[in-house]
């Protein structure tokens, strides 16, 4: 995947963005004090958000490194997937916890880890398993489907 990318794509504004990873093999890996996770072959979508200093551009470049201290649930399963794409919007607006609710609603998610990444929310989860990839423009329609989710005018994909 290429940093150059991602470094002349994604911007310092702040905003919401979500991981689509890819793990190539089946694997066991630790998630902190959630314990023990049987990673599946297959596609994972994290969602998350990104409000702090250097807004999306930072985040995105936190989660593009595979080995780094571990803090968030999403750098345990980073060490044993590969990130092929990121979709994302600016704006000062938490989509966070909707585009959670979104994802789940897709045809084909399954939540595999209750509390991945949702630690300090009340959704089941901000980490979804897809057997194939998900599909950018079915997570875009149930976005608008959402009154909520109207004004995400601008939702921008980055294929690595």
């Amino acid at each position: 995947m290429s940093w150059r990318k991602i470094k002349s794509t994604i911007t310092a504004d702040p905003g919401t963005y979500i991981l689509i990873l890819e793990a190539k093999e089946n694997k066991r890996v630790k998630v902190g004090k959630l314990g023990y996770f049987n990673i599946l072959k297959g596609y994972y979508a994290y969602v998350g958000s990104a409000f702090g200093s250097g807004g999306v551009h930072s985040r995105v470049r936190r989660h593009n490194k595979k080995y780094k201290k571990l803090y968030w649930h999403i750098d345990y399963l980073r060490k044993v997937t590969e990130l092929i794409e990121i979709w994302y919007t600016y704006g000062r607006e938490r989509y966070e916890h909707k585009w959670a609710q979104v994802l789940e609603s897709l045809e084909d998610s399954y939540v595999l880890f209750t509390g991945f990444g949702s630690s300090d929310c009340d959704c089941q989860a901000h980490l979804f398993y897809f057997k194939e990839v998900p599909d950018f423009n079915s997570f875009y329609r149930g976005l608008h489907e959402t009154s909520q989710n109207n004004n995400v005018t601008e939702l921008l994909r980055l294929e690595l």
